[in-house]
């Protein structure tokens, strides 16, 4: 097998290389839980580092834990893809401020999804 041939088979079947990081939460928004992401996903350059990211989740749970409406929820490390990031210590996901409000997703006919949120 050519060498250009056997990059393009572990390109294809290779582990994902992160390209940055995020902080995807959930807040509440006149009656509707909202996700969000900091930075942003597009537009806005993802941090390069998944420590900084972890420690911004980390920070904006501390600074809105006691704030009432404003309130983050369910704060996770992601990747540009937007899967969750596991710990590099525990080897599991953490979620700050887990949250769980009755969530269930269902999909659709035409292969979207559909979230319904029971309101604490």
């Amino acid at each position: 097998m050519k060498l250009s041939d056997a990059m393009a088979v572990t390109d294809t079947k290779w582990v994902h290389k992160v390209k940055g990081y995020s902080v995807r939460y959930q807040r509440w928004h006149e009656n509707s839980l909202v996700t969000e992401y900091s930075p942003e996903l597009e537009g806005e350059a993802m941090m390069q580092s998944e420590i900084a990211a972890r420690r911004l989740a980390w920070k904006l749970w501390q600074a809105t834990c006691d704030d009432g409406e404003n309130e983050l929820f369910n704060l996770v490390v992601i990747d540009d893809n937007n899967d969750p990031i596991k710990s590099y210590v525990t080897g599991d996901v953490e979620i700050f401020n887990h949250q769980d409000f009755g969530q269930q997703t269902s999909t659709n006919d035409d292969g979207s999804t559909t979230v319904t949120v029971s309101e604490p």
